[in-house]
């Protein structure tokens, strides 16, 4: 099945939310939380509510939504709102996942110059083969 992540503003408000195997996980945040950021948030809330309540998923008892409760004002500021070092935190890991990526793409180009290299050699020793031949 399909994840499904989707926006919506209204009235100053955003509707952030991920749709995935049945499960809807919703935020509503200001205009200044950054869709990067509350989509990471709601990633992580994700993360954490299936790795409590495995498959097949639980019937929403009180004390679930209690426990969960619990979980989710770890997460966001008393009143609500997105805390500002779950923020901060979020941020830090995609700039990690950023700067690996960047790393490999460097791995990828210095790679692809050596097989360069490695094609005009051997381009090389074919005319010389080729020379020696006549």
């Amino acid at each position: 099945p399909k994840v499904l992540r989707m926006s919506y503003a209204h009235e100053g408000k955003f509707y952030h939310y991920i749709a995935d195997q049945g499960l809807v996980f919703l935020l509503v945040a200001d205009e200044e939380t950054p869709r990067r950021t509350a989509f990471g948030l709601l990633e992580d809330i994700k993360t954490t509510f299936t790795s409590m309540y495995p498959e097949p998923l639980p019937t929403l008892s009180q004390q679930t939504c209690a426990e969960f409760a619990a979980v989710l004002e770890e997460k966001l500021e008393p009143d609500g709102s997105v805390s500002k070092n779950k923020i901060t935190a979020i941020q830090n890991e995609i700039d990690k996942v950023r700067d690996v990526m960047v790393e490999n793409l460097d791995r990828v180009v210095e790679r692809g110059e050596k097989i360069e290299t490695i094609v005009e050699r051997t381009e090389e020793l074919e005319a010389s083969a080729e020379g020696f031949r006549r």
